[in-house]
């Protein structure tokens, strides 16, 4: 049997993996009992970054204009109303998942592709 012991600290994860059992497994010639709480692994998994949601702004209007869509053809091609498409655009919002997933359809982009910019920095 593997444990895992998690601790969570300011600057990320720390993970220690440790066998413990009577038995011998099927991969392995040692016996699990001789292991047992013997640490086979730590290691420290940094937290993941922030994302840069002042990018969501500056991705709207270049991949409006990359697709050569105006504002009104946007709204009406994704189904997003103008003002939202408007308030992207300004910073004002961020928009949800939703009104994301529809524009990435509306401009023919992958959703992982088109937010890529907000994990750059």
């Amino acid at each position: 049997m593997w444990i895992g012991v998690l601790s969570v600290g300011a600057v990320g994860f720390r993970w220690v993996v440790q066998r413990q059992g009577t038995r011998t497994c099927a991969l392995c010639t040692v016996s699990c009992a001789a292991l047992r709480g013997q640490t086979l692994w730590t290691g420290e998994v940094p937290l993941p970054p922030n994302p840069d949601l002042t990018q969501l702004r500056v991705i709207i209007g270049r991949e409006r204009t990359r697709a050569g869509l105006t504002i009104e053809q946007l709204a009406e091609a994704s189904g997003v109303s103008r003002q939202t498409i408007l308030n992207l655009g300004s910073g004002k919002h961020h928009g949800d998942l939703k009104t994301w997933l529809k524009l990435s359809r509306a401009l023919g982009v992958g959703l992982d592709e088109l937010l890529a910019p907000v994990w750059r920095e």
